[in-house]
């Protein structure tokens, strides 16, 4: 993770930890929980890769650090305190793709996750990518 004078850590930024909902199309299959801590440990080496941490939320500035999974996924950031309110209220939806089992297709043998995005007033507005 690059952090620089502009990161919300080094200037008093709290941390948070706020749910992502994933696609109604993911929720019709039973994930086994070896393959969320695959997809999101791979997600995270990709997020690992980028220039800053420093992302930003209809023109709030947050250090997104990386998503985690336990029974529920998250998305670790830090915000300024002022702005904490302003994202707990934000919502945050994964965006992926299930890959199955050869002999089943009931079966995820893996899931691929692509991006994150959050809901504004443009609708669902991607995390990472300036162009989504």
């Amino acid at each position: 993770m690059r952090f620089n004078s502009k990161s919300v850590i080094l200037n008093g930024g709290i941390n948070i930890f706020k749910n992502i909902s994933v696609p109604m199309g993911f929720e019709a299959y039973s994930i086994d929980p070896a393959v969320w801590t695959a997809s999101v440990d791979e997600f995270n080496k990709e997020l690992n890769k980028r220039p800053s941490v420093l992302g930003n939320v209809d023109d709030i500035d947050v250090d997104v650090l990386r998503i985690e999974f336990n029974d529920k996924i998250k998305l670790r950031m830090f915000v300024m305190k002022e702005f904490e309110n302003d994202i707990q209220n934000t919502q945050f939806m994964l965006k992926g793709k299930l890959v199955f089992d050869n002999e089943s297709t009931n079966k995820v043998e893996k899931m691929i996750i692509k991006d994150i995005h959050y809901m504004s007033e443009r609708g669902y507005v991607s995390l990472f990518s300036e162009n989504s």
